[in-house]
């Protein structure tokens, strides 16, 4: 507390001096001078009543940056990437049912997946896939989950 009162006098010392009051006065009429040349000089530039072209804060618009990565790959380029992935990893350990490890095959398998029954309407990024409206495969969402997902078994590792 003592420090404080100490720093506290020093900052009243300071201010209370006339050198540094006459200098700050000195300064803030050199700034106010500059403020005005500036006006004088700019004022065409910086009168927008005249144009029309005013927009406040509020006037603005929206844009949402709320971009899902998951949405960036289109459901065709998703197709191909299936594909290519239970072709040449098939053997990748990617989930764990009752304890015993599967591999990407053995979850295609299980989950009955056949990727020439897949649409590309059905992997729309936009529309979940429905089980039962028959137009999709019970699998391939569960499959899409397991690519596109980071809180997964693999941990995200195709998704990146």
């Amino acid at each position: 507390v003592d420090e404080f009162y100490r720093d506290y006098q020093v900052l009243n010392d300071i201010v209370e001096d006339v050198h540094v009051q006459t200098l700050a006065w000195r300064r803030l009429l050199v700034l106010e001078k500059k403020f005005a040349l500036h006006n004088a000089l700019n004022a065409g530039l910086e009168d927008d009543t005249e144009t029309g072209e005013h927009r406040d804060f509020y006037q603005s618009h929206k844009v949402d940056t709320n971009v899902g990565m998951a949405t960036g790959m289109p459901a065709k380029h998703l197709l191909g990437y299936m594909k290519k992935l239970i072709e040449k990893q098939k053997d990748d350990i990617v989930a764990q049912e009752e304890r015993i490890p599967l591999t990407l095959m053995e979850f295609v398998d299980l989950h009955d997946i056949n990727l020439n029954a897949i649409s590309v309407t059905c992997l729309n990024n936009r529309t979940e896939c429905k089980v039962h409206d028959g137009k999709c495969p019970q699998g391939a969402q569960s499959l899409k989950e397991l690519i596109l997902e980071t809180d997964n078994y693999t941990g995200g590792r195709y998704f990146a």
